[in-house]
């Protein structure tokens, strides 16, 4: 763990009870197995009890208020520098709160306790010879980078279980244990994401689970508390991942109630192309109408969700996802309805859909298309992109 370039004593004994100037004192981001813990210098010890400590000399992250842990920290060497020398450092023991992150310095009380949120990750390598691994860690809580703790966590337990730059799948399962204004919950939430050429962390950082904590501590509605983290990843040779290229309409003279079918060219970087027919049902109240057909990797879509109403339905929407390997298609008519914070009203004529949407006003309603959905399963490959067309549909059929 790095901290700046001040000076700083390694604390003594097995739990310092008060900071003193010249002591090092780090901040816990993450603690436990993969330690994130910026080290830094005390410049000042004062109040009741010498509760009230200032150090570093300038800021953290510069936020303003914050509630991160903070800790004796063990100063191991220093790393001489022109540029900028570095303590090389381990926390020891939480000692009380960073309460203050301002530009002259930070401001930390060790009468206060900051939460923290428990995490454990368990890794499965590809390599039958690593033996699956288990991290503890501490998160210190913000409604801003908490997720990307947790990013970092699953981070590092996959470049350590598949550091090579191959093709490479995670398989992620994640319980998280919240608590909202409805109670307390457990979602469990199911993910993959493929890596053509090793780990990287963008992908991680946008993961589900990343998202869900994220939005759980600080969304529109309310603030919730996260009070458990657990996760587990499988990795895999090989990334099994095509994007929808192109769409072909293979049914001619469609009519309502006729089965569609679509010719997908399924594309991969270094594979040959494939192609995959998939069948769609015309709704049977489109007749004489254009419709709009959309062909799209679960991975490039997401399913219908009524209007949010609470923080509980937020998270229900961002864990709702289509099975991680299959094609989702849909027809779209031309028919519109209006959803609206009371709910969605369908069926209405053009007249009254602009009558009801308010159009000087800054809450807009959302206009939405009836549409029908298939979801096919394509257990090889992992699929992403959109491709659609819009057809015609004929009268309805006279039967004999």
């Amino acid at each position: 763990v790095m901290g700046g370039s001040g000076g700083g004593k390694a604390a003594r004994g097995d739990q310092k009870k008060h900071f003193a100037p010249g002591d090092s004192v780090s901040v816990v981001l993450i603690g436990g197995d993969n330690a994130v813990a910026p080290n830094g210098t005390v410049t000042w010890v004062g109040g009741k009890k010498d509760s009230q400590v200032l150090a570093f000399g300038h800021p953290l992250f510069g936020s303003g208020p914050s509630n991160f842990p903070i800790a004796d920290a063990r100063v191991h060497t220093i790393v001489n520098s022109v540029q900028r020398s570095v303590k090389l450092s381990s926390p020891r023991h939480i000692q009380g709160t960073l309460i203050q992150d301002r530009q002259p310095a930070i401001s930390a009380r060790t009468d206060l306790t900051a939460p923290t949120i428990p995490v454990t990750t368990t890794i499965r390598a590809p390599d039958e010879t690593f033996t699956p691994r288990t991290y503890n860690n501490l998160l210190a809580v913000d409604p801003s980078i908490t997720g990307t703790f947790l990013a970092s966590v699953l981070m590092s337990g996959l470049e350590e279980a598949a550091g090579d730059e191959v093709e490479l799948t995670a398989k992620l399962h994640h319980e998280i244990t919240l608590e909202t204004s409805k109670g307390v919950r457990t979602v469990a939430l199911d993910e993959e994401i493929g890596f053509p050429a090793g780990i990287v962390p963008a992908p991680i950082y946008r993961a589900g689970a990343v998202q869900l904590v994220s939005n759980a501590l600080q969304n529109r509605f309310e603030r919730g508390r996260v009070i458990e983290i657990r996760q587990e990843a499988t990795v895999e040779y090989g990334v099994p991942v095509r994007r929808v290229a192109e769409v072909r309409l293979a049914t001619a003279d469609l009519r309502p109630g006729d089965l569609a079918a679509l010719d997908v060219r399924l594309v991969h970087d270094r594979q040959p192309d494939q192609w995959r027919r998939v069948e769609v049902r015309i709704p049977d109240d489109v007749a004489g109408q254009k419709v709009l057909l959309r062909v799209a990797g679960s991975l490039s879509a997401t399913p219908p969700q009524p209007l949010v109403k609470d923080a509980d339905a937020l998270l229900d929407a961002i864990v709702a996802a289509y099975p991680p390997r299959s094609l989702v298609v849909s027809v779209f008519s031309a028919d519109e309805g209006l959803a609206t914070e009371r709910g969605r009203i369908d069926d209405l004529p053009g007249s009254i859909l602009e009558t009801l949407d308010p159009v000087s006003s800054t809450s807009r309603a959302l206009r939405t298309k009836r549409a029908s959905h298939r979801v096919v399963q394509t257990p090889a490959s992992l699929m992403y992109g959109t491709q659609s067309l819009t057809i015609e549909v004929g009268p309805p059929r006279i039967e004999e």
